[in-house]
């Protein structure tokens, strides 16, 4: 690497791409590497980014099939995802057109669900398919720490 950690420390996405656009061809595709890195690295921060289950320390978030919840801010359902299919690209066969634009639906169709909340309508849950028993239970223990109700009927098995 060029040393280029070391050296820039500012959050102005047009100064990288004045900077990639003025280095020298032999160095452009490791600054533009670093320069990807930095900005994923900065969004982990921005968005309270964590790709590991957590204790539900958000009542929105991502509940695997078995359960784990991983919490996320309004509105970040989709980073989230997409950063949990990366992490699973492998195992999932992700391709590199993979785009977070489709993310949360892979996730969906992978029998994950959501809980979200808007304020015109308030809590909700999204999900394609029937719950696991394992899903119910984290939605049971979020509903209970905090105070909120999520209609479940139409994900249950009859």
């Amino acid at each position: 690497m060029l040393g280029f950690r070391r050296v820039i420390a500012v959050k102005d996405k047009k100064y990288f791409e004045d900077l990639i656009n003025s280095t020298h061809k032999e160095n452009k595709e490791e600054l533009e590497i670093f320069t990807a890195e930095w900005f994923n690295e900065q969004a982990k921060e921005d968005i309270n980014y964590n790709i590991y289950p957590d204790n539900l320390e958000k009542f929105e978030g991502l509940i695997s099939p078995n359960g784990d919840f991983y919490s996320c801010d309004f509105g970040g359902h989709n980073i989230k995802a997409y950063h949990l299919c990366l992490m699973n690209k492998d195992k999932w066969n992700i391709t590199e057109d993979f785009t977070m634009d489709n993310a949360f639906d892979l996730l969906l169709k992978k029998g994950w669900c959501a809980t979200r909340f808007l304020p015109s309508t308030g809590t909700y849950l999204t999900a394609p398919m029937k719950l696991t028993k394992e899903q119910i239970n984290t939605i049971y223990d979020l509903m209970i720490k905090f105070d909120e109700h999520l209609d479940m009927s139409n994900y249950l098995e009859d």
